[in-house]
């Protein structure tokens, strides 16, 4: 695609005259992590004050903020538990159809689904109700999935695929093993996947290397607002949109 084209030519510019401008924090990213210890209220309780309309850069930079305050919510103000659950596994099998990743979405469990309120303690107004989701299929490919209950976007995934070796980095053989260049193929379809899905437009696409892995950075934008985007990519899974400190 000319996407994943201009998105390989964009990185081999940044390795060859500007080098990488991935923060020193990216090299000690957790390769998972839960939202933590909630205490659950019920919502009907708290009084907060909305933004009328968050955009997505605004959501998706909200859902990745780590000084962001998280709540647990008896249930979503949209989106029931098995709503939520139908929406995410939809925008799932979206996001990975053309992903090197694989979900057996004719046989899965719902392990875990809980309701969050997210707010910006800087910016209350800034504020928005998602969903967390564990989610299994028979062969053990698990992601945990956060989507927005207002809209029912993904915001986060992270994805770990059971059956695949660390050999099969970008489609390699056994022999190959997890070649940089692999995880890099690997995260260059994983960015193009997102700008595909969200129908935002990339303006700067930035990958490292490191220890069987590949990191990558992406700056989004709907013309307005530009969000930045970490993630890890190793053979055996993905984080999309991971909590990092710059």
């Amino acid at each position: 695609m000319n996407l994943k084209r201009n998105l390989v030519i964009i990185a081999a510019a940044l390795l060859l005259v500007c080098g990488f401008f991935l923060p020193n924090a990216i090299a000690s990213m957790a390769d998972a992590g839960r939202l933590g210890n909630i205490t659950t209220i019920d919502s009907q309780s708290v009084v907060y004050e909305s933004k009328p309309t968050l955009s997505l850069p605004e959501r998706l930079a909200l859902a990745a903020n780590p000084n962001a305050e998280l709540i647990g919510w008896i249930s979503g103000n949209v989106m029931d538990e098995a709503g939520a659950e139908r929406k995410a596994i939809l925008e799932l099998n979206r996001f990975l159809r053309d992903s090197p990743y694989e979900f057996d979405f004719r046989a899965y469990t719902t392990q875990e689904s809980s309701a969050i309120f997210i707010i910006d303690p800087e910016l209350p107004t800034v504020n928005m109700v998602v969903w967390e989701l564990t989610i299994a299929d028979k062969a053990d490919n698990t992601a945990i999935i956060t989507i927005d209950d207002e809209t029912g976007v993904i915001l986060r995934i992270i994805f770990s695929q059971a059956g695949r070796s660390q050999n099969e980095a970008g489609g390699g053989g056994a022999a190959a093993g997890p070649t940089e260049e692999g995880l890099l193929a690997d995260a260059s379809s994983l960015v193009e996947s997102m700008a595909e899905y969200y129908s935002l437009q990339i303006i700067l696409a930035d990958f490292a290397n490191g220890r069987n892995r590949a990191y990558y950075r992406a700056d989004i934008t709907d013309s307005g607002r530009f969000v930045r985007m970490f993630g890890v990519v190793r053979a055996t899974g993905f984080t999309m949109n991971e909590r990092v400190r710059d």
